[in-house]
């Protein structure tokens, strides 16, 4: 005689939803009668509570109820508790421990957690709010607690701060397709190394222009078309050009009088070594370019980028004359009688000049 198969949660819910089991055992089972593992016996009526038969959900439902809350709450954190059953609990229960096991559960759906947080009591709310990756996942959680009519002071700050954070702050900070193409932005490119600069660029007022064409670009419809969207960009949009766009915008914005731009250009992982050569010899940046520029050995590996910094009368006379000493002789000797650096560099280059040719 073979042994009658072992009931379990799964096999029985399996079988309910293909309408295999009689409606008398069914309601056998809405009475908790089954001889099952608490549970499985929990799953099964969580399931039984949500069926379409008014008289199964009702008695199941009651059946449900009946259980010690700290039991029903332990199993929130078994693995029987899927999306279904956490559901099922969250709708039929309101006591306190249970509605906090299953907002705790890693099973619980986001939709779920979205319904509760309409109602839930100021205790929950606080574990739904500091779930920072379901919000992220489910922005309709925020709304939902701002409809609770107990929400505390508290957690009403916290869905600000967590808009700002994570959403309102994102969009401000999303460039437009056109300005994508236009100025042939990366978009892979993580922002993170100048998530300083963008946080400080939030804070900034917005000037009406921080930025001038040259009189070279005059002839260039292309770079006129980029200064001219570049130029109606919040600071924090210009500092994202300056670090995700192309050769152009650098070329732009390296110049822009506001630091955190100019210093994205620089931060950039896109940039050359040919372009911060070419920008140690421009003598209309910031004097902070130039002196960042002078700092970063990484920037300082070439020796034209160097020569370049030191020739350049608007290079900080603190970061030209450490950089003196690495020029040649040839270089030396024109620096030292060039009447367009400072006299203390022309100066220095005179006795580093004669002291290596006493050597």
């Amino acid at each position: 005689m073979n042994e009658a198969p072992e009931l379990n949660a799964r096999m029985l819910i399996d079988r309910m939803e293909r309408g295999e089991l009689p409606r008398d055992f069914t309601m056998f089972a809405a009475q908790g009668m089954l001889p099952l593992p608490q549970d499985d016996l929990i799953a099964v009526l969580a399931h039984l509570s949500t069926n379409s038969d008014t008289e199964v959900a009702a008695l199941s439902t009651k059946s449900l109820r009946e259980i010690p809350p700290r039991t029903v709450a332990a199993f929130c954190g078994s693995e029987l508790a899927d999306e279904a059953s956490l559901d099922a609990i969250a709708t039929k229960s309101g006591d306190p421990a249970i509605l906090e096991a299953v907002v705790r559960s890693r099973g619980v759906s986001d939709a779920t957690i979205e319904r509760l947080a309409r109602a839930v009591q100021p205790g929950i709310q606080e574990i739904i709010i500091v779930n920072q990756e379901r919000i992220i996942r489910r922005p309709g959680i925020l709304d939902a607690l701002l409809e609770n009519p107990a929400i505390t002071p508290d957690v009403r700050r916290r869905v600000g701060e967590a808009r700002e954070e994570f959403f309102e702050k994102k969009a401000r900070r999303a460039l437009s397709a056109e300005a994508v193409a236009a100025l042939e932005i990366e978009e892979s490119i993580d922002i993170g190394p100048v998530a300083d600069l963008l946080d400080e660029a939030e804070s900034e007022p917005q000037p009406e222009n921080t930025l001038s064409p040259l009189e070279g670009d005059a002839g260039d419809s292309d770079k006129l078309s980029v200064w001219s969207m570049i130029a109606e960009m919040t600071v924090g949009e210009r500092v994202q050009a300056a670090y995700k766009g192309g050769k152009t915008v650098r070329g732009i914005l390296v110049r822009d009088r506001n630091k955190l731009v100019c210093t994205a250009v620089l931060k950039s992982p896109r940039i050359t070594e040919s372009e911060i050569e070419a920008f140690a010899a421009m003598r209309n940046l910031d004097e902070a370019v130039l002196r960042l520029i002078g700092t970063k050995r990484e920037f300082l590996s070439k020796y034209v980028t160097v020569h370049n910094l030191v020739k350049n009368p608007k290079t900080p006379a603190g970061i030209a004359l450490n950089l003196t000493g690495r020029l040649t002789s040839k270089d030396l000797k024109q620096l030292s009688t060039s009447k367009e650096v400072a006299e203390v560099i022309r100066v220095h280059a005179r006795k580093l000049l004669q002291a290596k040719e006493r050597h």
